[in-house]
């Protein structure tokens, strides 16, 4: 609203909210209406980093004294017809199957699981839509500045999470970034074991998405999940010795010597992702320090053994490195391992007891330290407070009246 200058012309904004003029009787009057609402649609996409929207949230959005614009369905129609916006169901396909665009059909397949199938002919006021303008230059944007920093042909590959985390935008925003470089013939889609990812291409030189790829998408996406499994088993351990000093605290030493317990195993399952994620980190690095594409795929076999040797450690038997990673996955994201593991814990302490008990007094005494540190941090924060209010009580005291000011004012020009 801010943002739009006409926004307190109530004059104007009673025209742009009525209904939309007939072109044949009014040109200048419904072009005029259509740049408004673009330029209305176009600001509230970039306010809320979206490329996707619903009319009636934009009605919505530009409610004013209670009044939603009458004619922003119509506008919607015309926007459409001019390749502004686009209906999701219909974002990303050609009417012509053998358009250039389509790469040979590379993009008819790769792309299906983006949107739906569902067609339409008309703009519903409930009917999701792309900002294909924004969305385009958007997506042009993005490729311009990932290019500049590629270092590895790996870099090209990119997988949905990856490019959600790292562009702030929801997964089906995403997957509009995905489509418009697909359309600008800047990307081609693909998808490996449910892993959607994009291998960023040259419009001038396209190239098809190899086994290699799938592969190398695959190891940068486990990578990522493992990192992601340390992290919540990080904070699951720091709840636990949390957990145990209080026990200790509360004389429940046995408690407390039971959860240290459940600790060990679980910080054992941390080492052993901590393990797997730097083995496929140094295969990654491996890969992308590869000078030939015989080295990639020397590099890309020893991935695929090490992925095999991974899942043998937890149990696991697969044919293929998509079945290996595959199961790999699903098993780091099991929380009953963990589960299993601190149930395992309470069924009696069978390690060594006075190691458990030196390790949970090294841990009260951190714990004490942290307490200590925090109460003088606490403690001189007020002394510094309270000091400073007794030098403010000071100053108040030194300061001269102004009654005294104007009348050594009054002495001086008697003098003179």
């Amino acid at each position: 609203e801010s943002e739009i200058k006409e926004w307190q012309d109530d004059g104007r904004m009673y025209r742009l909210y009525g209904p939309l003029p007939g072109k044949d009787l009014d040109e200048a009057g419904f072009e005029d209406m259509i740049e408004f609402w673009k330029g209305a649609i176009e600001k509230y996409c970039r306010k809320y980093n979206v490329y996707s929207f619903r009319i009636n949230d934009v009605k919505q959005a530009f409610n004013r004294n209670g009044i939603q614009p009458m004619a922003l369905d119509k506008v919607a129609l015309e926007l459409q017809s001019r390749d502004v916006i686009t209906p999701l169901s219909q974002y990303g396909k050609s009417s012509d199957p053998s358009s250039s665009w389509t790469w040979g059909g590379l993009l008819s397949k790769p792309v299906s699981w983006l949107f739906s199938n569902t067609n339409t002919d008309s703009v519903s006021p409930t009917e999701i839509i792309v900002a294909s303008h924004l969305a385009k230059g958007r997506a042009e944007s993005i490729y311009t500045n990932l290019s500049s920093q590629f270092l590895y042909q790996t870099d090209k590959l990119i997988t949905e999470d990856e490019f959600k985390s790292s562009q702030n935008l929801s997964s089906q925003d995403t997957n509009i970034i995905f489509t418009s470089l697909c359309l600008l013939k800047k990307g081609v889609p693909f998808t490996v074991n449910d892993i959607h990812a994009i291998k960023l291409v040259s419009p001038s030189k396209p190239e098809p998405v190899t086994e290699t790829d799938r592969g190398i998408v695959q190891i940068k996406s486990t990578i990522s999940l493992l990192s992601k499994h340390i992290l919540s088993l990080e904070s699951k351990v720091e709840n636990i010795t949390q957990q145990a000093i209080i026990k200790n605290k509360s004389n429940q030493k046995s408690a407390a010597l039971l959860l240290m317990k459940s600790r060990h195993r679980i910080m054992a399952v941390i080492q052993n992702r901590a393990s797997a994620k730097e083995t496929l980190t140094q295969i990654l690095e491996g890969i992308q320090n590869a000078e030939t594409n015989k080295d990639i795929v020397d590099h890309y076999k020893i991935g695929s053994e090490t992925l095999k040797n991974l899942t043998s450690r937890y149990g696991l038997t697969a044919e293929s490195v998509e079945e290996v990673v595959s199961e790999l996955q699903e098993v780091l994201m099991r929380e009953g391992e963990i589960e299993e593991e601190m149930r395992r814990g309470s069924e009696g302490i069978d390690e060594n007891e006075e190691e458990l008990e030196e390790e949970l007094r090294e841990l009260l005494k951190e714990s004490g330290e942290r307490d200590e540190k925090l109460q003088l941090k606490e403690s001189g924060e007020r002394d510094e407070k309270l000091q400073l209010k007794e030098l403010e009580e000071k100053m108040n005291r030194l300061k001269v009246p102004d009654s005294h000011l104007g009348q050594d004012k009054k002495e001086k020009e008697v003098s003179i």
